[in-house]
């Protein structure tokens, strides 16, 4: 059985309560169009000023748009995850996560972006941490060229920058022009989804359960480029950066004169690739 995954990527909200703050972590996700994405979450609550435990075997409910709500429970980490189907059409659907403390009453509720693409639609991934939104020329070269690029393909951004940092880049991706699209991490928990066989009329039926992490970390490119089979160029300004995309087999575009070799285009600087264009 063939499942769409999002991926997880971060965006923090904060809501107090009598019984200490509950924090929700819930990112940008990335679904094909008319596919479904796994949305996975994290909840986590303090007692103690600015030290969060995970908060265990609690519903989260989850609601994409105008559609129905649908919840699953917390693991010991305090994650969890719920399979949400999504539009057959591409665009930016809101998607709202609620917490309610079934003892407290204490509830908390943060609102995440859910990025629907056609899958036959190019997708380019770029290194968001050599991003400049100070509007200078080098940040102007750089909203060009990505301008550019956002024709004809959709944009998916990669940082390593804390994930409490990402609402404010949203904005700042607004504010400066720059063309929209998600913003994830470098690399997520690795996590697999556990199927059981159910009877029903006398057929069995492999119906997802629960959301499986694990403690290892990994790069989040090869399973994007699954649901997103036209993910195929990176572009970047560092080593580490291309490194990475040349690792997860994508053709990888290099500003300046970052270390790469393989399959590799090279443009002298951001207002070369934006003059020029992939």
């Amino acid at each position: 059985m063939k499942r769409f995954f999002a991926i997880l990527a971060a965006l923090t909200a904060i809501s107090g309560g009598c019984s200490g703050n509950v924090r929700i972590t819930v990112g940008d996700q990335v679904a094909p169009a008319g596919g479904e994405a796994v949305v996975v979450a994290r909840i986590e609550r303090s007692e103690v000023w600015r030290y969060y435990l995970p908060v265990k075997y609690s519903l989260l409910q989850f609601r994409l748009g105008e559609g129905r709500d649908r919840g699953a429970y917390t693991d010991l980490s305090g994650y969890t995850a719920v399979s949400v189907p999504v539009p057959a059409k591409p665009g930016i659907y809101p998607l709202a996560t609620h917490y309610c403390d079934s003892w407290t009453g204490d509830e908390a509720s943060v609102q995440a972006s859910v990025y629907v693409f056609d899958p036959a639609r190019p997708v380019v991934a770029v290194d968001l941490d050599c991003i400049d939104f100070s509007g200078s020329q080098a940040g102007q070269s750089q909203r060009r060229a990505l301008a550019t690029a956002g024709e004809k393909a959709d944009i998916i951004y990669f940082t390593r920058r804390d994930i409490d940092e990402h609402a404010k880049i949203h904005e700042l991706m607004k504010s400066s022009k720059f063309p929209d699209g998600p913003i994830l991490m470098w690399e997520r928990k690795r996590f697999h989804i556990v199927f059981e066989d159910k009877h029903f009329a006398g057929e069995t039926i492999s119906i997802p359960t629960r959301v499986q992490f694990e403690t290892r970390m990994e790069s989040q490119i090869p399973e994007l480029k699954k649901i997103l089979p036209k993910l195929a160029v990176g572009i970047c300004d560092s080593t580490a950066a291309a490194k990475t995309f040349m690792a997860a087999g994508l053709k990888c575009v290099v500003i300046g004169q970052a270390e790469a070799s393989g399959y590799v285009q090279r443009f002298a600087s951001w207002s070369d690739l934006a003059s020029k264009g992939l």
